[in-house]
């Protein structure tokens, strides 16, 4: 359960990171920058954004990471991360890191996972893509520290 636990919370993480990073991306309207009180309601806004985006982005990942530890998934996106999570909850470490470097050996492995991921997820919006990409990469440089 520890680990489940490791992998979920780092996912959060990631999620809110790339969430984050598509809503400063947006541009904002000059009006809005000009209008006293408006970062309030840009304050909101972000906030709910980012709760959204979490959750869009954490719901297959919770049903796959439940299922790794059962059965086979039916979609190609979940079974990939059912994969995935299996591959982690095979591996031995202390931190989310230390597990994906357990199951993953190398960073290229890694970063082939993220790229079959990437193909399988296909966002609507070449920006969000491009964001999603960037944390991603972000990521597994941070992961696979040299």
């Amino acid at each position: 359960m520890q680990r489940e636990h490791l992998i979920l919370e780092a996912e959060t993480q990631l999620a809110r990171r790339i969430a984050l990073s598509i809503h400063v991306a947006r541009p904002r309207p000059l009006w809005q920058q000009a209008v006293p009180g408006m970062f309030v309601v840009e304050f909101v806004r972000r906030t709910r954004f980012v709760r959204r985006s979490q959750e869009a982005y954490l719901a297959p990942r919770r049903r796959a990471l439940a299922v790794a530890a059962s059965s086979p998934g039916e979609q190609p996106v979940h079974d990939l991360l059912v994969e995935h999570y299996r591959r982690l909850l095979a591996a031995t470490g202390d931190d989310f890191p230390s597990l994906v470097r357990a199951a993953y050996g190398e960073r290229a492995e890694y970063e082939e996972f993220l790229l079959r991921l990437e193909r399988l997820e296909a966002a609507p919006d070449p920006a969000e893509a491009a964001q999603v990409r960037e944390q991603r990469a972000r990521h597994a440089r941070e992961l696979f520290q040299d």
